[in-house]
């Protein structure tokens, strides 16, 4: 049955998310790019098909991104890939997946498509005579692969640690049929030999895909991770050739989507689009921290009749505090950037935060304090040995650690202090971290309580409100020692210091 909520939608847009639609053929390579998305749906339908639809967000550059496992040949995929462009109306369209490498390329190594040669269109005389039959990348998308290919930034996104020998990417041609290659002696190997001397790699499905986006506003491109060299392609499958291709692959046009930092020449404006809106405007905020904290302390310091949706759904985001090495906390967070990871032991794994907040010790130059701030766009279970630091392990090297990839990693416009001692805290809320004074106000993370004292502060002044403090108990310490909670219905209950309750609406509290 298809969901409802697709239905009847009239151009419904989503403010601040650009559209990406990723296509694959194989499970291993639907998962190797789900992998990459955090907000993941797993059942948005169209038409039978079923998509995952999630977010990439990498620093400022976020995107919505919608990928479904289609099967194998370019006609299916170019069935499929029409039906998701028509669906989705993407900006940017992509086809992830494996591919047998025959010139250049070695195992694990990655090929970014120029053009895909279609080897089955020909003539059949007495010999075969092969027709010209290409489709080409975009270019736009061509060139960012060369960009991101000039450098190797985009090893840091493959899942699981990059390998002792790390894989090389190339930007070149590849040929698509229908037929699986998996001998050099076969006559077919021989064919793409002789008639498309440039092509790194074949597969089966490029050749329909791009007949399909040709037709379309969306700029496309394939990416392909050499799961063998065809004479060892069943030892390659065996051996989890396959997934790492895939892995690389997907890691590759992640990076390639997270370096197109400027729209297309389609605007959103533009554009029809039936997907639906599942998330407010605000919401283009997730991943930036600073921004996240404008808007709460808006919230927090305008005098308003209740809280806005957006202070208490951005408030009430979860942070992972992430501790640095006492030893070497600047080295460890010149690491953290710089590889936009951290790690941690299971045993302090946090519950999926969305972001984490590092907290640097005392030194000798003043006291400890919460400095800096990412969001966590996935994480994963790994030994302490596949995460490669400049500093040696402190325990064993199979213990298990889980490993959060973040986004660009933030300084907090104002770090907040530790004066009260050991920090025992693991984790806190987004209007904690955007409003509190110091480490103990960490500990209240319910946004209405932040949204109460900023509107005791607002409309009492400072006289009074030193008198007020933030609680743990989710509320507000009022003058005579009794504190006051908001209530989801926007109303208030007063806990008094005999024990006693009652509930009165937000205009009554306030009132002189």
């Amino acid at each position: 049955m298809e969901n409802p909520t697709l239905k009847n939608l009239g151009g419904a847009s989503i403010s601040g998310l650009r559209r990406c639609v990723i296509l694959t053929a194989l499970p291993l390579e639907f998962q190797a790019v789900r992998a990459h998305l955090v907000e993941v749906d797993d059942d948005v339908v169209h038409k039978g098909t079923v998509y995952s639809r999630g977010r990439f967000i990498n620093g400022t550059n976020h995107w919505e991104v919608l990928v479904a496992e289609v099967g194998a040949g370019n006609s299916a995929v170019s069935f499929e890939a029409e039906r998701a462009l028509a669906f989705a109306d993407p900006e940017i369209a992509i086809f992830v997946g494996v591919a047998g490498g025959i010139k250049d390329v070695a195992s694990g190594d990655v090929v970014a498509a120029t053009k895909v040669y279609g080897y089955e269109s020909g003539v059949a005389d007495e010999a075969f005579r092969p027709r010209p039959d290409d489709g080409a990348s975009s270019y736009p998308l061509v060139q960012r692969a060369k960009a991101v290919n000039r450098q190797s930034a985009w090893h840091s996104r493959i899942i699981g640690g990059v390998p002792k020998d790390p894989p090389k990417a190339f930007v070149g041609p590849i040929a698509a049929g229908e037929k699986v290659v998996r001998s050099k002696r076969a006559p077919l190997y021989a064919f793409l030999r002789e008639n498309y001397g440039d092509a790194l790699a074949v597969e089966m499905e490029g050749r329909g895909f791009l007949a399909a986006t040709h037709a379309s506003t969306a700029q496309a491109l394939i990416v392909r991770g050499i799961s063998d060299l065809i004479d060892d392609k069943t030892a390659a499958d065996a051996g989890g050739g396959q997934e790492r291709a895939a892995s690389h692959a997907a890691a590759f046009a992640f990076e390639v989507l997270a370096m197109l930092r400027l729209a297309t020449d389609v605007s959103a404006s533009d554009r029809t689009d039936p997907m639906p809106a599942k998330v407010s405007p605000e919401q283009g905020l997730i991943g930036r921290f600073n921004e996240i904290r404008s808007v709460l302390q808006d919230g927090y310091s305008r005098r308003a009749d209740s809280p806005s949706a957006s202070f208490l759904e951005h408030g009430a985001r979860s942070v992972g505090i992430g501790y640095l090495r006492k030893l070497d906390s600047s080295e460890h967070l010149a690491w953290i950037m710089k590889r936009q990871r951290h790690y941690a032991p299971i045993k302090r794994e946090l519950r999926a935060p969305d972001f984490i907040a590092f907290y640097a010790p005392r030194s000798k130059r003043g006291a400890g304090a919460l400095t800096h701030v990412a969001w966590v766009t996935a994480q994963e279970r790994v030994k302490r040995s596949e995460v490669s630091t400049p500093w040696p392990a402190t325990h064993a090297s199979d213990e298990e650690c889980v490993l959060y990839r973040l986004a660009q990693v933030e300084a907090l416009e104002r770090p907040i202090e530790n004066h009260s001692g050991r920090v025992k805290l693991t984790e806190t809320s987004a209007a904690a971290l955007a409003l509190a004074a110091d480490t103990r106000e960490l500990h209240a993370r319910d946004p209405r309580a932040w949204w109460l004292l900023g509107q005791l502060r607002v409309r009492q002044g400072s006289p009074r409100f030193n008198s007020g403090k933030i609680s743990v108990s989710a509320g507000v310490q009022l003058e005579d020692g009794s504190f006051a909670q908001l209530n989801d219905d926007q109303t208030v209950t007063i806990h008094s210091r005999d024990g006693k309750k009652y509930t009165i609406s937000i205009e009554e509290f306030f009132a002189p």
